[in-house]
């Protein structure tokens, strides 16, 4: 070991001197814990994200970036509070880099973020926000419980990188989504319309051209309730939650698709009276 560096009590290399170190660890529960009694004058902890990090660690859905631990020159931590809670939280260990003898934390995640959808754009992706958060929707559709849209299910980036792979037809239907953008519900209509080209790929367009267009269609065609009921919303400049939005498409186009009229188009999440997520026939 070279002059200017120590181990400490974890058994990962500190340096003394001027330089940072790095290292390899294994990071336990029991060691994630005492490393979080050094977070000194740290940001406030998001519970949202920390749970949305120990479920993919539960998972085993959480991959190694080259994101890092941070220790500062007093050996206080000062970068990775939510992956050690999310690690705490769960009792699952994982591997990071950890870098010690970092000189000031004012550097420290102060960049832009870079989005799935930044992503998709620096490979010439066109409509990468939409495209992004369409594969997001396919993504919980195809490998979760239906229904779970909350900010806790969320598939990490190399997770829908692979699912644009499996899916590359999702493109299209993002494309065709286009005709309904004015009502906001886009991503939606994306996810939903790719699912029901996999049954009918014709009846699937059919059913978005006649949501954009329902001319001489009966009062109580699940098309026009679906229809009404979009256009209510976008009128009031108000939206409805993504999962109450799939629900109301897979509503219509499973009644659409039986050739049956309904009074009215209603799905209830919550209450007495509250219906499970609807499957897509």
């Amino acid at each position: 070991m070279s002059d200017g560096q120590q181990r400490n009590t974890e058994g990962w290399k500190m340096n003394t001197g001027l330089e940072m170190t790095a290292g390899i660890v294994n990071i336990t529960p029991v060691q994630a814990a005492r490393w979080l009694k050094r977070n000194k004058n740290y940001r406030k902890p998001r519970a949202g994200y920390e749970k949305q990090l120990a479920v993919q660690m539960r998972e085993g859905r959480w991959l190694q970036n080259g994101e890092s631990i941070k220790f500062d020159t007093n050996d206080n931590l000062v970068d990775g509070q939510h992956r050690l809670a999310a690690c705490v939280r769960d009792g699952v260990s994982f591997v990071s880099v950890v870098i010690g003898n970092v000189h000031s934390d004012l550097c420290i995640d102060i960049g832009s973020k870079r989005s799935f959808s930044d992503y998709l754009a620096s490979r010439k992706e066109i409509n990468s926000n939409n495209l992004a958060a369409a594969i997001k929707n396919l993504w919980i559709m195809k490998n979760k419980q239906p229904g779970k849209f909350d900010v806790f299910i969320q598939p990490s980036q190399q997770e829908m990188i692979a699912e644009l792979h499996s899916n590359p037809g999702i493109r299209n239907s993002v494309k065709e989504s286009n005709a309904v953008k004015q009502f906001g519900w886009q991503s939606s209509w994306a996810a939903l319309h790719y699912l029901f080209s996999e049954k009918d790929k014709e009846l699937a367009s059919a059913f978005l051209n006649c949501v954009v267009k329902p001319y001489g269609l009966a009062e109580r065609d699940p098309v026009v309730l679906l229809r009404n009921r979009m256009d209510k919303e976008a009128k009031a400049k108000t939206r409805l939650p993504r999962k109450e939005q799939m629900a109301l498409i897979i509503t219509a186009w499973n009644a659409w698709r039986e050739n049956k009229e309904i009074r009215m188009l209603r799905w209830r999440a919550v209450g007495p009276a509250a219906q499970p997520f609807p499957e897509i026939v």
